[in-house]
């Protein structure tokens, strides 16, 4: 992937004074930041064709595209001739990104998630031949890291 990269014109943000972010790389998924719809595109383009080298292509219906302080009418974004979805948000690891950078939906998922490993135990909590302090242990065992698995991402 870097070698397909690097041959591309560079398409990259100011990160800080002195650098620049190119890309995101997480093991297939790659994020390509822009500040300018014509330079993404070309770059697009020109990415396309350099991974084409190395037989390998992407699937248009699980490119997305999300805009973070767009000012207009959104690009229309064309991938081997299919239009790119865009999203206001999307899940990606068990993670929402929205272009504002909002929590409220990562803390409501969280807690969804925490009421539904929850529920999924409600047969062991109405059991009165249970003890209490076996019922506080697989409280903390179980629902106690969903909710906090969700608070560290």
């Amino acid at each position: 992937m870097e070698t397909a990269l690097s041959s591309c014109e560079n398409s990259s943000i100011d990160l800080l004074p002195g650098s620049r972010l190119f890309d995101l790389e997480y093991a297939d998924d790659v994020v390509l930041p822009s500040e300018d719809s014509g330079k993404f595109w070309a770059f697009l383009d020109g990415l396309s064709a350099s991974v084409s080298m190395f037989g390998m292509r992407f699937a248009p219906l699980k490119c997305k595209m999300l805009l973070h302080d767009w000012v207009g009418s959104a690009p229309s974004l064309t991938l081997t001739g299919e239009v790119m979805e865009e999203v206001d948000k999307f899940c990606y690891q068990d993670s929402y990104i929205s272009p504002g950078g909002c929590i409220i939906d990562e803390v409501s998922s969280s807690i969804q998630k925490a009421r539904l490993a929850f529920a999924n135990l409600r047969h062991p909590w109405s059991r009165r031949n249970i003890r209490l302090s076996v019922k506080g242990r697989v409280y903390a065992a179980t629902i106690r890291p969903v909710l906090l698995y969700g608070a560290e991402t």
